[in-house]
């Protein structure tokens, strides 16, 4: 594994680590944007190891999809054409950066607080 993807992925666990304290912290929203970029930095791991590099998030989610989704290496469902199927909610929403779908960080806000108010 070259450097460019261990740091990647430490990157990945960085943020993994800041959304689960963001999340304990009553924090939902910061802890939405910190698990983008845990998925922004696998996705960016992924690309590296097969040589691809990508300098914008819209075509980094491209990448991943041309490269990983349509062969079939991973499921739609974590690629960005299964959030675009979504609701739309009011501007006032907040919208998920990997899609621009208002219904996106809305949907994933109500799972985390049903999580953690089982806690």
């Amino acid at each position: 594994m070259n450097e460019e993807i261990q740091l990647h992925l430490a990157k990945a666990n960085d943020c993994i680590k800041d959304a689960e304290l963001l999340l304990t912290a009553h924090r939902s929203s910061a802890s939405v944007g910190r698990s983008y970029y845990a998925m922004f930095h696998a996705a960016s791991a992924l690309l590296s190891g097969k040589d691809i590099k990508r300098h914008s998030h819209q075509g980094l989610i491209s990448a991943f999809g041309q490269f990983f989704v349509k062969p079939g290496n991973i499921e739609p469902k974590f690629h960005k054409q299964a959030c675009l199927k979504g609701k739309k909610t009011s501007a006032k929403d907040d919208f998920c950066t990997m899609c621009g779908k208002n219904w996106c960080s809305l949907r994933i806000n109500k799972e985390l607080a049903k999580i953690h108010s089982k806690k």
